[in-house]
């Protein structure tokens, strides 16, 4: 997973992460292409995450990865919610979001977003219309009642690749087939472990 913070600890905000790929290296090459590592993801969080922190160092503001945080930066919903997307790390991470949208074969999973921020309505619905390489799989449980989906239901009518799942996460993760690689200390993934 890349969602723009340092690999090394503690996990800094660094935009170029997600100018990284993760290769396979093997002992020997038999080619000269790289083997990209499978089900890498980039994570977009452009409001923030409760698990980051902002540090101060006398000029310089930092954001590391922390958890448990006492203080975790957000951006609330408020009448100033626009203006603070314009400071860091919330402008690469859209910037970032945005560049990733207009590339070829991608796919954007958007998990509860309600869809009325203008401003991602409208990059999401204009990669949509310019990029016939992005699809698009929405997931929320009012996605068939909510009329911020509007625009993208008419769009999953005519287009193949925008999808709708009037569903919860709990409920969008049970089609998945299970593997042993999502155990976290043996205990398995149950309904408790993703709520």
């Amino acid at each position: 997973m890349i969602d723009g913070f340092s690999f090394n600890m503690p996990r800094t905000f660094d935009g170029n992460s997600f100018d990284y790929d993760i290769v396979i290296r093997g002992k020997s090459r038999l080619v000269t292409e790289e083997n990209y590592a499978p089900k890498v993801l980039h994570i977009y969080k452009p409001h923030g995450s409760l698990d980051w922190k902002r540090i101060f160092d006398g000029d310089t503001v930092s954001f590391i990865k922390a958890y448990p945080n006492d203080n975790p930066f957000l951006i609330y919903p408020s009448n100033s919610k626009f203006k603070q997307s314009y400071e860091q790390p919330f402008f690469e991470m859209i910037s970032r979001f945005q560049q990733e949208l207009r590339t070829k074969n991608t796919l954007l999973v958007s998990i509860g977003f309600s869809f009325f921020d203008l401003h991602f309505k409208t990059m999401i619905m204009e990669a949509i219309n310019t990029n016939p390489g992005l699809t698009v799989l929405v997931v929320s449980p009012d996605v068939g009642v909510n009329e911020s989906y509007n625009g993208l239901k008419e769009k999953a009518k005519s287009m193949k690749n925008v999808i709708l799942a009037a569903e919860t996460f709990v409920d969008f993760v049970r089609y998945f087939p299970y593997s042993d690689i999502y155990d976290y200390h043996g205990e398995g993934l149950n309904d408790e472990s993703i709520r």
